[in-house]
């Protein structure tokens, strides 16, 4: 069985904790205590918030035989050890049937892809940019509700009732918008258009106001 380290604490660990069961032993400490760990001693090292620095004090490359996952929305990966890669660790995408993980280094996939077989993972390996793929178009929907909603042409029930109906979406617009959150929200489509300046991801000015309130 996999030894297990969490860095991070809150709504994004506990969704983690739960997507991985009863598969492995596992640690839970806040970046805070990271230099009390032996980190040799971990299979998988799980950094949640990894999107909102540069890095952890730790020498990806000393410890060949762990394998390190960043959270990698907001950044993507840059690290050029090939025991780091990058998954979606946004609230609401964690605990689903689909992990979205990337890396640098596409010669290696086959190397982490029998880890996440023995944690009964389904993985789908998308391209190493910000914002992955669910969290890009997810926000991009909330960000043109809010559009709609700024318009008058319909209220939030409205809204979120047609997106589920309509796509079959397990939630409307404005339930990922408080699932997610609204700061990560807004932070993921400020980091989008500032990365692809397409007016797709400009932040409504609505949406702006409640993210900020």
């Amino acid at each position: 069985m996999f030894n297990i380290l969490i860095i991070g604490e809150g709504r994004r660990t506990n969704e983690l904790l739960a997507k991985i069961a009863n598969n492995a032993n596992i640690s839970v400490i806040s970046e805070n205590d990271i230099a009390l760990q032996d980190i040799a001693t971990y299979h998988i090292v799980f950094e949640m918030n990894a999107d909102r620095r540069k890095t952890l004090l730790i020498d990806y490359g000393y410890y060949k035989d762990t394998l390190f996952v960043k959270s990698a929305v907001f950044t993507g990966i840059d690290n050029q050890n090939n025991n780091v890669i990058g998954m979606n660790l946004m609230a609401g995408f964690i605990n689903r049937d689909l992990v979205e993980v990337s890396t640098i280094f596409e010669n290696t996939k086959e190397n982490y892809d029998p880890i996440f077989t023995k944690l009964n993972w389904e993985t789908a390996w998308v391209k190493n940019r910000v914002g992955m793929v669910t969290p890009r178009i997810v926000c991009m929907i909330i960000n043109e509700a809010f559009y709609t909603l700024q318009e008058g042409t319909a209220n939030k029930e409205d809204i979120n009732t047609g997106m589920k109906l309509g796509t079959n979406y397990p939630h409307g617009p404005f339930e990922w918008f408080e699932i997610i959150g609204k700061k990560d929200v807004y932070e993921l489509l400020s980091v989008m258009y500032e990365d692809t300046k397409d007016e797709r991801y400009k932040i409504c000015p609505m949406l702006k106001m409640e993210a900020m309130s």
